[in-house]
């Protein structure tokens, strides 16, 4: 695990609802669902910086129903690493 510090100003914020990250609801069409990377992209080209998704069941085992929160930074400068040593050992 890395540790970083991301900067945004102004993300667009989803209430995912326990759904898996490639069935979050989509903010622009209510009545579909899409994958969180198309919804980023969308975001970016809606003039947002990045995207906030909270409540989406994004790890590798979906069994258990875990939900977390999902943070994507649209451009590089907005990520900061913390503690680099973390990364040589991973």
């Amino acid at each position: 695990m890395v540790s970083a510090e991301i900067t945004l100003l102004d993300p667009l914020v989803i209430e995912a609802g326990g759904a898996h990250w490639s069935e979050v609801p989509d903010p622009w069409n209510c009545e579909s669902e899409r994958e969180i990377d198309a919804i980023s992209r969308d975001a970016e080209a809606a003039g947002f910086d990045g995207l906030v998704v909270h409540n989406v069941q994004d790890s590798v085992d979906t069994m258990d129903g875990a939900t977390n929160t999902t943070v994507v930074a649209l451009r590089p400068g907005q990520v900061r690493i913390l503690n680099n040593a973390a990364m040589e050992t991973a």
